[in-house]
């Protein structure tokens, strides 16, 4: 009997070869390990292989940030002097109240779509500024949403809590 020859599925891409692998071998159950006929351990043949593109959720890490502090040895009076803090993306206390949102939204894809979790994410945002500006939500989002439809994307950021304050 001749070997058969692996066919191409019509319509499916190959991945690209330089995204990187991860390769995980799944064992036979014990009962595939040995031979029905003669009761004889089985010998590994081949392997059947399948690749599917994965994503590796987000890494989180923690970063260490040391700001130099100086002195003048001469002259105590002086004082110390230390480097400036570096800009953040987000300030801290938004980034605590931010928090449930990040961690909870690889759970939310299954609202129905992948972009499910960074829009609840922007909400969030959006919502959590307007509270630490101490604009009441009811007046914002009155203003804001019956509009939105028609409002053109370039001057969107007129929309944002501080700037619907100022």
């Amino acid at each position: 009997m001749p070997l058969r020859t692996a066919r191409k599925h019509p319509g499916r891409q190959e991945l690209p070869a330089d995204l990187p692998r991860t390769e995980q071998i799944i064992a036979c159950t014990p009962g595939q390990c040995i031979c029905g006929k003669c009761g004889q351990e089985t010998a590994v043949i081949g392997y059947e292989t399948a690749e599917q593109l994965d994503v590796e959720p987000a890494k989180y890490f923690v970063r260490v940030t040391k700001r130099e502090k100086r002195a003048c040895k001469a002259c105590e009076e002086q004082g110390v002097q230390c480097a400036p803090l570096p800009a953040r993306i987000i300030e801290k206390g938004l980034a605590s109240a931010m928090r449930p949102v990040a961690l909870g939204r690889r759970n939310w894809i299954h609202i129905g779509s992948e972009d499910a979790g960074p829009r609840v994410a922007a909400i969030v945002s959006i919502v959590e500024t307007r509270r630490r500006l101490k604009i009441p939500l009811r007046d914002y989002l009155g203003s804001v949403l019956p509009g939105l439809g028609d409002f053109p994307i370039s001057r969107i950021a007129e929309l944002t809590p501080a700037t619907w304050a100022g």
